[in-house]
């Protein structure tokens, strides 16, 4: 975008790699950056966020105990200090601010912005001039305003890119309480009584009891959903706050907008996928279908109110957006993926929204998982390897993820953390959905029978010969 023409701006949570300088966000083309490089930090504090043990967990929404949430490290003089990670790359001061610090994270070296440096311990004290009540995503809005008007008074005709990866709805689950009695009044009491946002598992065996248990709907679930839309709420704010600063400096009216999510809802934390099954950290829809969409006055008319069915990976933003803003990547090879795994979905959507001729037609969801578009009409899942509800991540050894149970203090289990189980499947008998029909996943298919032969023949040779044969050329860190 930067050898475009483009002006980029990133806000927000970035995550994406800080192990070398060059993979920082600010070595990434960005002229102003503002956020944190972990998954997730205190929404008011801004400390780094730690998943607490479970049974620490009886009041995740709740703010008076913030050492549920902060990340802790011994110091060189024996004491335990708080981590926090919020650094601010913005203009006219160039060297860069880590809000925070000293920080044993990484912070910018005031000699150059695009590396980071390591600087020992951190201290509690915040930098001066910053307000550590001010909500995490208020700042995220009033910065982006910032960075539209300070781009609108620019001299020259060059385009911006802003990259806004909001924190929200990751753990922690805090939002403002004037956000709570928005939420509330927008539902109806029924909806809070009823839990009307739950999957309704009913009942089932859980693996280490020998009583069955049911999926709970009371006060503790209830007032964590309404956090956790109150902070949702804070999306649609954000959203509706820059298109108003577009408006207002005139720039609405070329502006191309893409909203994509990264994983489905956390169904432990307040999240909801309905009528998906599964949550974040599983290979059911649920976990991985997510919703996304484009507008602004710049999309063509044609394509407005439309909803494509093409399979579509979140890497093929990459290609898609780079075509419409002008960029070739056509030459562009990384020395560790021979070819650019993004396709230009723009074409497809201007000649048909229907799934025939598409140009993707497989994602690789895991080393056993494979979704498969037939380009006629049918979107098949298959998998050889147990998938499960909810999975907090995959064995080294190359395992399928172990079930994790959530414990309350009072000895019971909290179906809204406890293990549920999915369907078993293996290399031998494998398990194959057809999505487009059966979107919850609830018809498990016979891989066996003559009607599937061809597809499931596609989507095992695709992972036999897929990228899995892809030996890198470099060790796992090497930096390029």
């Amino acid at each position: 975008m930067k050898e475009a023409g483009y002006i980029n701006h990133f806000l927000g949570k970035y995550f994406a790699g800080s192990s070398s300088l060059s993979y920082h966000i600010h070595a990434r083309g960005f002229e102003t950056s503002f956020g944190h490089i972990g998954n997730g930090i205190d929404y008011f504090t801004k400390c780094a966020f730690r998943e607490p043990a479970p049974y620490n967990r009886e009041s995740p929404y709740a703010r008076n105990r913030p050492e549920y949430y902060c990340r802790y490290f011994a110091g060189p003089d024996g004491h335990m200090y708080q981590t926090y990670d919020l650094f601010d790359h913005t203009f006219p001061n160039d060297s860069g601010t880590y809000i925070y610090g000293p920080n044993p994270s990484y912070t910018i070296d005031p000699t150059s912005r695009s590396t980071v440096a390591y600087s020992g311990p951190a201290t509690v004290l915040p930098h001066p001039s910053y307000n550590v009540s001010t909500f995490l995503m208020d700042e995220y809005l009033l910065r982006a305003k910032k960075i539209i008007r300070h781009h609108h008074r620019r001299k020259d005709d060059a385009p911006l890119f802003l990259l806004y990866s909001t924190t929200a709805v990751h753990t922690p689950i805090q939002a403002k309480p004037s956000l709570k009695r928005r939420v509330v009044s927008l539902r109806s009491p029924e909806y809070w009584v009823r839990c009307e946002w739950q999957e309704p598992l009913g009942r089932y065996q859980h693996p280490t009891r020998t009583t069955a248990v049911w999926n709970t709907c009371d006060e503790e679930a209830t007032e964590l959903r309404k956090v956790y839309e109150a902070l949702a709420l804070s999306i649609d704010d954000a959203v509706a706050g820059v298109v108003e600063a577009l408006k207002d400096t005139g720039m609405w009216e070329n502006t191309l907008f893409a909203f994509v999510s990264d994983n489905g809802g956390a169904v432990g934390t307040g999240g909801s996928n309905k009528p998906l099954r599964g949550g974040k950290m599983s290979k059911f829809d649920g976990g991985i279908r997510v919703a996304a969409g484009m507008g602004g006055p710049w999309l063509p008319e044609e394509l407005r109110g439309n909803v494509s069915t093409a399979l579509m990976h979140i890497a093929d933003f990459h290609s898609t957006l780079a075509y419409a803003a002008g960029v070739q990547l056509a030459d562009r090879k990384s020395a560790l993926v021979p070819d650019l795994d993004s396709f230009n979905m723009w074409p497809q959507w201007l000649t048909g929204m229907q799934a025939q001729n598409q140009p993707r037609r497989h994602i690789l969801i895991d080393k056993a998982v494979v979704i498969y578009a037939t380009g006629a009409g049918k979107l098949f899942k298959y998998s050889e390897e147990n998938l499960v509800i909810n999975c907090m991540g995959d064995g080294v050894d190359g395992r399928s993820c172990v079930p994790v149970v959530w414990k309350h203090p009072d000895g019971s289990f909290n179906a809204a953390y406890s293990y549920q189980r999915g369907d078993l499947c293996t290399a031998k008998v494998p398990c194959l959905y057809e999505l487009l029909s059966d979107e919850r996943e609830a018809v498990r298919l016979e891989p066996t029978q003559p009607q599937y032969a061809q597809e499931v023949h596609a989507m095992k040779q695709f992972l036999q010969e897929g990228l899995l044969t892809h030996k890198p050329k470099y060790a796992c860190g090497t930096q390029i």
